[in-house]
Formats: structure tokens, C-alpha cells, sequence
């Protein structure tokens, strides 16, 4: 599957929206949340067996388009 952005489409698209801004800017960052070496925010999540995904913050300008990308996806339905 080829994707659509790399990291640094996604660091533009996070540093515009605001959402990610105010949550990037709080001090100290919510435990619910990491940032790598280059500044991209993302979530992470608890599986029940205590694996931690750290999983990108997509911002709301890519949501779509990452939608779109999976849903075509001959991977996952598409």
C-alpha cells in the first residue's frame, strides 16, 4: 500500500491545526500523549495485554485522506 504523506507532511499538517497545537504546547504533556526527536505528536494507547501502540496524531486536514487511503486499501476492504 503506498501512502499518501511521509513524516513531514505530517509534521506540516500537525503544526497547522490547532487542536494539536494547544496539546503540543501544554506543560507538562499529558501522559496520554508523546512527541518524537522531530516534534510529531502522537497518542498512545493501552492494548488489555498492556502493549503500547504509539499511534500518529492525524491531523483533521489528513483524516480524510487517510480514510480514503484505507478504505481503497486492497489490505483492509477496498
Amino acid at each position: 500500500m503506498k501512502l499518501l504523506f511521509d513524516y513531514d507532511t505530517l509534521l506540516l499538517h500537525q503544526n497547522q491545526d490547532p487542536v494539536i497545537q494547544q496539546i503540543k504546547s501544554a506543560s507538562p504533556l499529558n501522559l496520554q500523549y508523546t512527541l518524537d526527536d522531530r516534534r510529531i505528536l502522537y497518542k498512545l494507547i493501552t492494548r488489555r495485554n498492556g502493549q503500547v501502540l504509539q499511534l500518529p496524531y492525524v491531523p483533521a486536514s489528513l483524516i480524510s485522506q487517510v480514510l480514503l487511503t484505507y478504505h481503497n486499501s486492497t489490505f483492509n476492504g477496498g
